[in-house]
């Protein structure tokens, strides 16, 4: 029975085998990159893989410069060694130097679908739906295991508590993913509660990813009546999805905050107008008041009060004035009239009569006032006290010298 030996003698003894073969160092591998990311550190993680297979490489700070600037979809010709990452038990292919060999299938491809979508204008922003504001349902059409699912609803119930979520789960990844994906935007799109449709995964390689650069899952995204948020991989991931979308964003996360406002700044928007509004109705309050104060003054003087008081107090000026000159004039004539009436009284019969003179007057009563009149039989005299019938007798005329 042969000894036993621990995993990690194991990897050290396969590592030390590939490394010191010599069929497997400096070689030229051909391959199409994918998944291609560079670290802080300088080093590049990325794969390269043909029609049938793929080799995780890694890309060291201190050959960098002898290479060139790699992208998804690069055909590349790489100089270097197999090796194995002891820790993980992990083969890998360890470059020294790489250069471009042409332009991989996959990539060629997908720009020629983007081409044909973008010519059919599935890309123009005229065609893009705009996001609701207040959406009462947020459709989210993704995984239902990993970590996107989950910061999506994570992120939606504390900014807009009072949305609902309603998810489809589908499958993200492999040859059955875009049709999942595609019958799971139909069936948002039939069900119609949703008022937006976040479709999206988190990140990973290219191939991971892949399902979002179909023609299917794009055209679906396009024909959504809802309108769609795509949130797929990192920020410097952008697919067909992204594209045809009504709105991009970089991760699952940022998607979820582009959906649905945050109630907190709703509130402060809300109180910020409550104020605005406060202080414009002050402003309007102060400014009707002044200008109730103007026309109140205008009024006063415009006032039928206050003319009529004018008018009385003129009235009153006029009657007094009346007043004076009637008793003026009233005085001056009682002044006249006693003039008058005590030349009258000086003028009276009676009063004559009292000074000791009598009238001598007919049976008529008219005045004797000649002695050239003929005296009836009788004769009435008159006296200041009084009156008599006398009978004249012998009339006998005594003339008086004028």
């Amino acid at each position: 029975m042969r000894q036993s030996i621990t995993v990690s003698e194991l990897n050290a003894y396969v590592k030390d085998s590939l490394e010191n073969n010599p069929m497997l160092k400096g070689i030229i591998l051909v391959g199409e990159v994918s998944g291609f990311k560079k670290y802080p550190s300088g080093h590049s993680y990325f794969v390269l893989k043909d029609e049938n297979a793929s080799i995780n490489a890694v890309l060291f700070a201190q050959y960098s410069s002898r290479s060139q600037n790699l992208s998804n979809g690069m055909l590349v010709e790489a100089l270097g060694s197999v090796s194995l990452y002891s820790k993980e038990g992990r083969y890998q292919f360890i470059v020294r130097q790489i250069r471009p060999a042409g332009i991989g299938s996959l990539y060629i491809a997908l720009e020629q679908l983007k081409k044909k979508l973008s010519d059919e204008g599935l890309f123009s922003s005229e065609r893009k739906k705009s996001i609701p504001r207040f959406p009462k349902c947020v459709g989210i059409v993704t995984s239902g295991k990993g970590a996107a699912v989950r910061d999506i609803i994570t992120v939606c119930k504390r900014r807009f508590p009072s949305s609902d979520l309603l998810v489809r789960t589908v499958m993200v990844q492999g040859t059955q993913a875009a049709p999942d994906i595609v019958q799971g935007i139909k069936e948002m799109n039939e069900y119609g509660r949703a008022d937006v449709l976040i479709v999206g995964r988190g990140g990973g390689s290219q191939e991971d990813l892949w399902a979002f650069n179909t023609e299917s899952v794009a055209r679906a995204i396009a024909g959504s009546r809802i309108p769609v948020i795509s949130a797929v991989g990192h920020e410097t991931d952008t697919l067909l999805s992204d594209y045809v979308a009504d709105l991009r964003a970089p991760t699952p996360s940022a998607a979820a905050e582009l959906a649905v406002p945050d109630y907190k700044d709703i509130e402060k928007d809300i109180m910020t107008q409550v104020r605005r509004m406060s202080s414009l109705i002050q402003k309007r309050i102060q400014d009707s008041s002044a200008i109730v104060t103007v026309l109140r003054s205008a009024l006063s003087g415009l006032s039928p009060k206050k003319r009529i008081d004018n008018e009385r107090l003129q009235l009153h000026s006029l009657f007094l004035k009346m007043q004076n000159e009637v008793s003026s004039v009233v005085v001056s004539k009682e002044h006249r009239l006693e003039v008058v009436f005590e030349r009258l009284k000086a003028l009276n019969p009676s009063a004559v009569l009292s000074r000791g003179y009598t009238l001598l007057m007919n049976e008529d009563n008219s005045i004797i006032k000649t002695s050239k009149h003929e005296l009836p039989e009788t004769v009435k005299v008159l006296w200041s006290d009084g009156s008599r019938i006398i009978s004249v007798g012998e009339q006998k005329r005594e003339e008086t010298e004028e």
